[in-house]
């Protein structure tokens, strides 16, 4: 290409012109003017030189490295952050296992009884614990080592108190019970885990153990039985209720203290023996009875085993109302008592000779309803009512059962006052207690047929046991045919305080002992052989002559007598 170019030189104008290969050359043409000296008047440029290409790619490249340096080192710190992340969470699940690991032998040692738990409180605080010889580590602080990591196990254990302000669990009595817990907290950390990681901490509240003034062995369960009313929400407590506790071989009764407790102890079977708890009333004369309307509410617990210590309550446990209804019409066959409050069981009776009896009901508000219009009745605690529907004419008289109850023991034939009497019949039940003369009189309303009345002894008012000959603690008789305007006596003799007999180092032939009463005597009675041992509970005094596989002998048991013989003794 060829450019052509006019200058002046010293005032002429020149014309000149220049050829290029195709391009234009950068540089510049001067034209001076006249007296001027030469300089660039304007210049023509081109596209820059091949030395402005390569400075361009030089910064491009800078650039680049500058980036590709900064997006390498934000993921290299990804890739170390997820690898310290995978390290942590390896090195917890191993603390979460060796926390664990500790509370299971905590729990062993538990089942050590109460010296197992001493054990754990001293002392409190425990440093790198039951050290497996397979995990033992160089560095004494964090003495275990597991998967090329050392680990330290802190394993802290309290005391905790358990049924604070309970009835049956003061301190204050030579057969109280006071229960306590374990709570422990182990905590694992681990070498190299960061000031950020948090070390792993697990906690456990381990079943309650017993302190016992009386001392109880571990090889036996203790339960406090409450008893409580509503009448007095200030104290409800109920004392002076007899608590009878059945199973196991075991047949005791207590009474209920100031607090409204009875404590029990027994020695069940290693794989668990169930027992149960029966109110056989107050020692009063007074009836009482739950909102079920039982006078004699159970309650069963299953499945105890040594060691245990079981809280069993009863309540709503209050003196029973009463209701006589007569006149009933001849068209009504039963009455009902309809709670008007919630919780209360109704209770339906018979009609006989135009009478119903409810003769112990829970107090509160009923509607009784016959074939007629349902009337509102409100019992207090104790109180009896006796209500007349007005079509009574002509109906059958009462009947009379005199019940009493004789003992045999020293002196022979003393009556036995204090002893709970409870009549049945279709139209329900009466409990009253023996007086000084040892009887107590029921009236009852039979119909014109005859009527059939259930007589059962229901035990002592103290503490003590009683037995009649054939070892029954509620020895029953029943009366039939009683008529209309009759009187009955019924006598229930022999009936003393229970005594109670442990045979010891039996022969291992023998599988049984068995008690043979003298002339006159108990009945015959046979338990089994456990460990070497049989046991008699609640046997009638009197001369017994014992044999088993190997031994035989003779022993004569006072009225309450606790004995105990060994059978290879000669």
């Amino acid at each position: 290409m060829c450019v052509k170019m006019t200058s002046r030189v010293r005032g002429a104008p020149t014309l000149t012109s220049r050829c290029f290969n195709g391009r234009l050359h950068g540089g510049t043409e001067a034209v001076s003017a006249p007296g001027q000296a030469h300089g660039p008047r304007w210049a023509l440029r081109g596209r820059p030189s091949q030395g402005s290409d390569r400075g361009t790619s030089l910064i491009e490249v800078l650039v680049a490295i500058l980036l590709l340096g900064i997006f390498t080192a934000a993921a290299t710190e990804i890739v170390i952050q997820g690898t310290a992340v995978s390290a942590n969470n390896g090195a917890r699940i191993v603390a979460a296992g060796l926390a664990q690991r500790e509370l299971n032998l905590v729990s062993e040692t538990m089942g050590l009884g109460a010296d197992g738990a001493a054990s754990l409180l001293s002392p409190a605080t425990a440093i790198n614990p039951n050290v497996a010889s397979d995990m033992v580590s160089d560095d004494a602080d964090f003495a275990f080592r597991v998967d090329g990591r050392n680990y330290r196990v802190e394993r802290t254990t309290s005391r905790q108190v358990i049924g604070a302000g309970s009835p049956c669990n003061s301190t204050t009595g030579a057969d109280d019970i006071t229960q306590f817990a374990l709570s422990v907290a182990v905590r694992v950390s681990w070498q190299g885990m960061g000031a950020s990681t948090k070390p792993h901490v697990a906690a456990k509240l381990f079943a309650p153990h017993r302190e016992a003034s009386s001392g109880i062995g571990d090889d036996q369960a203790v339960f406090g039985v409450s008893v409580k009313g509503t009448t007095d929400p200030s104290n409800p407590a109920r004392a002076n209720v007899r608590v009878q506790m059945t199973g196991g071989g075991t047949n005791e009764i207590a009474v209920t203290d100031a607090k409204g407790c009875a404590i029990f102890s027994t020695t069940p079977l290693a794989s668990g023996e169930d027992y149960e708890f029966t109110l056989l009333g107050h020692t009063g004369s007074t009836v009482f009875v739950n909102m079920g309307q039982e006078q004699h509410p159970t309650k069963t617990e299953f499945l105890v085993t040594p060691r245990e210590s079981r809280a069993v309550s009863f309540t709503e446990y209050d003196p029973a109302g009463s209701l006589t209804v007569t006149g009933v019409p001849a068209a009504a066959t039963a009455v009902t008592m309809l709670p008007a409050t919630g919780g209360v069981s109704s209770v339906t009776v018979d009609v006989e000779g135009g009478t119903a009896i409810f003769p112990a009901l829970w107090p509160g508000v009923y509607s009784l309803v016959t074939d007629g219009s349902p009337q509102s009745v409100t019992l207090q605690p104790g109180q009896h009512i006796a209500m007349d529907l007005g079509a009574g004419a002509g109906a059958p008289a009462a009947a009379v059962l005199n019940v009493c109850v004789d003992g045999t023991a020293t002196p022979p034939s003393v009556p036995r006052a204090g002893v709970t009497v409870r009549v049945s019949s279709a139209g329900g039940d009466q409990s009253e207690i023996t007086d000084t003369t040892g009887c107590v009189a029921f009236t009852v309303g039979p119909p014109a047929s005859g009527g059939s009345y259930d007589i059962v002894l229901l035990g002592h008012t103290s503490a003590v046991p009683y037995v009649d000959k054939a070892h029954q603690l509620q020895p029953a008789i029943t009366e039939t045919s009683v008529m209309p305007g009759s009187s009955r006596n019924v006598t229930f003799p022999d009936y003393d305080p229970a005594a109670s007999l442990t045979v010891t180092g039996v022969p291992g032939a023998a599988t049984t002992v068995t008690l043979f009463g003298a002339s006159g005597g108990g009945a015959t009675i046979a338990a089994n052989v456990t460990g070497g041992t049989a046991t008699f509970a609640s046997l009638w005094p009197g001369v017994y002559t014992y044999a088993g596989t190997g031994f035989s002998g003779t022993i004569t048991l006072g009225p309450g007598q606790d004995a105990s013989i060994n059978a290879g003794t000669p």
